[in-house]
């Protein structure tokens, strides 16, 4: 008999010892009251039955985690953050330490880091997101890194500091976040034996700005999604530019089942360039309403963009994309037909082309792209994929040597092209075994098949391959390469012939050992095979690089 069967018939036990006990007293008490006044002592034993009883299991509280940092690969970038719209043919951003490393992912609690090396280089890290509580967390992040050194008035830096915080109420999620970036270099591309080298001073360039966001976005699990978001910007350079930016996005969304849902996209980016005192605007204004669709592990996106921008033109963009498996967790089909406007604000392209001159005209351009492509994964390590696409471009903003500013040409201007066509084809590989061994590679051809007036569009690369791999042999050591390989870049002389650039070719090397738990010695070789190639035309990058130091994690 179980326990639990033994349990039920204690109270009917304990009942029928009472009433014997009671009725043998009584019975006593009648017998001996003529004769005897004392009242016999009873005993009475209560036993307690222990039934065992299994514990609820609390229900854990999950708390999301505020992204995770470490920026191991200290590498000099120009980076606008969270473009809206972008070239698919994009350049690497500008490194006076040639093409650097970032395979790194973010990922620390609490660090600082700092190293040295040739060209004079300095470099300082830190992070911080231990600030945080069951409903807050942040993430607090500051980097500088600077160079100068092997050619007369050559110089570069790089501070940032960014801080993002997340706040969790009842059935809403706040988000605030602010970047401030200052980028230094100069002007230092010229013909050497032909061209004085001016005072430093006159050839310095600075930029700088400052960006602050705040979002809000329901929680609460409903069909009806919302995340309303404001941003501010100024942006300004050593001179007389400045930028101011107002961005405000409302994204609105209702899943009527599992295999629908309507949206509505809302976004409004005004921005005013002030240069020698005069002010231009450049404003862009859409709307984006869509339909979602899911059938049979297919999803369908469509959706029109229509936008109204500068000087009151009007956009009516398409917005279909679709993708298809084919094989289950193996091959993936996918393809679209999308348009952009593309703002070209200040900061988008002095970002892109540091050593443009800061006075151009502004204008806006179109993009125009149909694309089909595939992804597919071969077992458990290994995936792959590519795409083909045809782009249009109207009024695409070019880059090109300003000889009738300086004589030795080293401010770019910006001419715009009415239209231009080309045909792109991408593809990548990655063979990752966990965090132990990892090897990628991608390449990407683009081939421009109309120019409107122009013989060829100048600094864009039409071939770019690359390929990484690393590798932890042992516990506590990272290691990585890094390979590089550009080509078919062409720039504009000063007799207005086309010439081509030599090849970009940049090996990186980049090691870390963990020497006690809270202590690493890290070290990264730049441009090791010491080319002095040119991004841009005049301006070759820093040659050989070493930086080493120490990272301690708090």
């Amino acid at each position: 008999m179980s326990l639990y069967t033994k349990a039920k018939y204690i109270p009917a036990a304990m009942f029928l010892l009472t009433t014997a006990w009671t009725h043998n007293g009584w019975s006593q008490q009648r017998t001996q009251r003529g004769t005897d006044t004392v009242i016999r002592t009873q005993e009475f034993n209560v036993y307690q039955i222990y039934v065992p009883e299994v514990q609820k299991k609390t229900k854990e509280r999950l708390v999301p985690d505020a992204p995770r940092f470490d920026t191991i690969n200290p590498v000099y970038q120009y980076e606008v953050p969270e473009q809206k719209l972008t070239y698919t043919y994009q350049a690497v951003p500008i490194r006076p330490l040639a093409l650097g490393l970032d395979n790194q992912q973010p990922n620390f609690e609490n660090y600082i880091k700092a190293g040295m090396g040739n060209y004079s280089s300095f470099l300082l890290d830190a992070g911080i997101s231990a600030l945080q509580t069951e409903k807050f967390q942040s993430v607090l992040h500051g980097r500088h890194l600077s160079q100068k050194g092997g050619i007369a008035n050559r110089q570069s830096s790089l501070s940032e500091f960014s801080g993002v915080g997340y706040y969790q109420l009842d059935h809403h999620d706040l988000e605030g976040n602010v970047q401030f970036t200052r980028r230094g270099t100069s002007y230092y591309g010229m013909n050497q034996t032909t061209y004085p080298y001016p005072a430093l001073d006159s050839v310095r360039q600075v930029y700088w700005g400052i960006r602050g966001q705040v979002a809000m976005e329901n929680s609460n699990g409903s069909r009806f999604f919302y995340k309303p978001r404001l941003g501010a910007s100024y942006y300004a350079d050593r001179w007389t530019a400045s930028e101011t930016g107002l961005d405000l996005s409302i994204p609105l969304s209702y899943q009527l089942d599992s295999t629908l849902k309507i949206g509505l996209d809302l976004n409004g980016n005004f921005y005013s360039y002030v240069v020698n005192h005069t002010a231009v605007g450049n404003h862009l204004v859409s709307a984006r309403p869509y339909v979602d669709i899911s059938v049979l592990k297919s999803d369908l996106h469509i959706g029109i963009r229509p936008s109204l921008g500068m000087d009151n033109r009007f956009y009516l963009l398409p917005d279909i994309t679709l993708r298809v498996p084919l094989i289950t967790n193996s091959l993936t089909l996918n393809g679209g037909f999308k348009g952009e406007v593309i703002q070209n604000t200040f900061e988008q392209l002095s970002s892109k082309n540091p050593f443009m001159y800061n006075n151009y005209l502004v204008q806006q351009s179109r993009q125009l792209k149909v694309f089909g492509g595939f992804d597919s994964k071969l077992g458990k390590y290994m995936s792959m994929g590519g795409s083909l696409a045809w782009n249009q471009w109207n009024n695409l903003p070019v880059f090109i040597n300003d000889y009738s500013r300086t004589p030795d040409g080293r401010y770019f201007r910006i001419a715009y092209e009415g239209k231009v066509q080309a045909l792109t084809f991408d593809g990548y590989f990655k063979y990752q075994v966990n965090e132990t061994f990892g090897i990628t590679g991608s390449g990407a051809w683009t081939s421009f098949t109309y120019k409107e007036t122009m013989n060829k569009i100048y600094h864009e690369p039409q071939l770019k391959l690359a390929g990484e791999v690393f590798t932890r042999p042992v516990k506590g050591l990272y290691l990585a390469a890094r390979l590089e390989y550009w080509d078919r870049i062409f720039y504009l002389t000063e007799t207005g012939a086309t010439e081509r650039l030599l090849p970009i070719t940049d090996l990186s090397l980049q090691g870390e050992y963990q020497i006690i738990p809270r202590l690493s010695l890290f070290l990264q070789l730049n441009n090791i095979l010491n080319k002095q190639y040119e991004r841009f035309n005049l301006y070759n990058v820093y040659g050989f690089n070493i930086i080493g130091g120490l990272r301690f994690k708090f």
